[in-house]
């Protein structure tokens, strides 16, 4: 930045400008030839509804040109070829700065900024099969990135949950340090479906990091169900904060399979088989038992239907601790009767 059209050089001068471009100020940032930082403000335009960055530079007494040096921000983001425009701005004189003029012909320059990542990003099922049990059998993703060398910065990566386990009941994931990580559910208006997505970061200085699937272990019999990751792109992560990549589409997904433990086999007894209505009631008993598993960690929940001659409203059902049971009635059309 230089002045003209004067020699005395005395005094030094305020400039004004304003920062515009494909670039943010979060790309970049300015120094003086010293070293200084240069503060960049933002300020809301309602008018046009973005953002307006404007700072101010002193070029030094005995001096008619200032430096402002741009360094970009080294990060782990995927981006075009951006631009960085300074354009001078009027002086503020009444507010004690130098006063001056624009000249219109030399009033902007623009810095390109180069990128240097070009990542890509992969997945494998590192260890492709979860086991409900005590203890649990954790399946392993492995995402790793590759195509650059320099992994200062940690590379934030999105990915897609689908599969017919259910991302909620079925499993967690966690990441390599033992954090749990978060999975969301957003509805698809295309697809007609939820989508449930969350992400992970690679950390810094490292190229590959896992995610751990661990298995809710429960008391449910269930098929072999399968978790499958996909590896999604960020269009604009760098709003966000996250890095941009591409992904491999010969590594865009993995699956694990997710194997069930319980093979509950369920039977009932009337170990009380006489009920006597009187003072006191002589109340009967039902004992149902569960055998083929020897883990008895989680609760199991039984379905039973109730008959016979006695109707609903000849007893009422307890369990054990003395809670009531809640009868529920449904009219079967083919018996022409309800069932409780």
């Amino acid at each position: 930045i230089t002045r003209s059209n004067e020699t005395d050089t005395t005094h030094s001068l305020n400039v004004r400008f304003q920062m515009t471009g494909t670039a943010s100020p979060y790309d970049y940032s300015l120094y003086t030839s010293t070293g200084s930082s240069i503060s960049v403000y933002s300020t809301y335009d309602s008018s046009t509804g973005t953002y307006i960055y404007t700072g101010s530079v002193d070029i030094p007494s005995g001096s008619t040109t200032a430096t402002v040096q741009l360094r970009p921000n080294n990060d782990a983001e995927r981006e075009q070829t951006e631009t960085a425009t300074l354009t001078l701005l009027p002086s503020y004189s009444e507010y004690g700065f130098g006063a001056y003029a624009v000249d219109g012909s030399n009033s902007a320059a623009s810095v390109s900024i180069e990128d240097n990542d070009d990542w890509t990003v992969s997945i494998a099922a590192s260890d492709a099969t979860a086991t409900e049990g005590q203890p649990l059998d954790y399946g392993v993703y492995t995402i790793t990135r590759s195509g650059e060398t320099d992994t200062t910065y940690s590379l934030n990566v999105v990915f897609r949950m689908s599969g017919t386990a259910e991302a909620f009941s079925d499993y967690s994931l966690y990441s390599a340090s033992g954090s749990s990580i978060s999975v969301y559910s957003n509805w698809d208006a295309t697809l007609q479906t939820y989508v449930y997505t969350g992400s992970v970061s690679i950390p810094s200085g490292s190229l590959s990091t896992t995610i751990e699937l661990r298995p809710s272990n429960d008391m449910i019999m269930e098929e072999t169900e399968s978790a499958v990751m996909t590896l999604t792109l960020i269009n604009d992560g760098a709003q966000y904060g996250y890095g941009a990549y591409s992904v491999s589409g010969s590594s865009a997904s993995a699956t694990i399979q997710i194997e069930d433990n319980d093979h509950w086999i369920v039977s009932v007894a009337a170990t009380d088989d006489t009920a006597a209505e009187g003072t006191p009631v002589n109340y009967g008993t039902y004992t149902i038992t569960r055998s083929g598993e020897t883990d008895y960690s989680s609760s199991l929940s039984v379905q039973f239907q109730m008959s016979g001659t006695a109707t609903y409203s000849d007893y009422s059902l307890y369990t054990a601790s003395g809670s009531s049971i809640y009868l529920y009635s449904t009219w079967d059309s083919t018996l022409q009767a309800y069932v409780y």
